[in-house]
């Protein structure tokens, strides 16, 4: 069956890589699982030889794939949703573990329907290009929007680097799988998203001008600069986690 390009789909069919996913989303007895984009499913079928799960949803969007996985796995455990991941994993789902070798073009789509989950999976597994995963692990004085925010809601660490070889067809750029351990926020994290966009608008720019550009006032910003110790002149990729955590608190007073 041929892939189409324009959904991304870039088959996997490299065993240790499935692996590696696998034994990453360390699963235990009554875990439901979600994958995105089980395609012909080499990963779905690595998944399901293991015994101690409850449940395998696998969502996928190309309806030719969806029909031949509902056919071909008969296995109790395993329930194929045909659809848009992006719009259904907005619907509220209980959920431990999320795993999947997504089409890359939507990697930040997913992410930021993840970072905003109320109910958070324990564990997330993804195949993403490698460029973003290593933008995701990024620390000052390279932090990115991307980081910032991911590191707020988790914790990332890129396990293996995917060569384009893993793959049919075989995709221009090198790939990664990233696992992501989800924290618990006592806040609801939304605001604090929207801060960092306002401190990464023009990530050239000092951090001070680019808080002028939002809603905060002259004084207030000042205030918050000067107890979180910070001068104004630095770059939002120069801060760290406190650095943003203090900064926010100093102007959401």
């Amino acid at each position: 069956m041929h892939t189409k390009k324009k959904l991304g789909q870039y088959i996997l069919h490299d065993s240790s890589v499935t692996r590696c996913i696998v034994d990453a989303i360390e699963i235990k007895t009554g875990d439901t699982i979600i994958e995105i984009g089980p395609g012909t499913g080499f990963l779905t079928k690595a998944l399901l030889e293991e015994k101690l799960f409850s449940t395998l949803i696998a969502i996928e969007k190309d309806e030719r794939f969806a029909r031949n996985l509902k056919d071909e796995i008969q296995d109790p455990r395993f329930e194929i949703i045909k659809g848009d991941a992006l719009e259904i994993l907005k619907k509220p789902f209980l959920v431990n573990k999320i795993v999947g070798n997504i089409p890359y073009y939507i990697t930040g789509r997913l992410l930021r329907i993840l970072s905003e989950l109320k109910k958070k999976p324990e564990r997330i597994v993804l195949m993403i290009q490698k460029e973003v995963a290593e933008r995701i692990e990024a620390v000052p004085p390279k932090t990115t929007l991307l980081s910032a925010i991911t590191n707020h809601w988790a914790h990332p660490r890129i396990l293996k680097i995917v060569p384009p070889g893993a793959f049919t067809p075989q995709p221009q750029v090198e790939s990664a799988v990233i696992l992501l351990k989800p924290k618990e926020l006592k806040e609801n994290p939304l605001e604090f998203y929207k801060f960092l966009r306002i401190l990464f608008t023009h990530p050239r720019k000092t951090i001070l001008n680019n808080l002028k550009t939002g809603e905060y006032e002259e004084e207030l910003i000042q205030k918050a600069l000067k107890s979180a110790v910070l001068t104004g002149q630095e770059r939002g990729g120069s801060l760290s986690e406190e650095n943003f955590n203090a900064l926010f608190k100093g102007l959401s007073r």
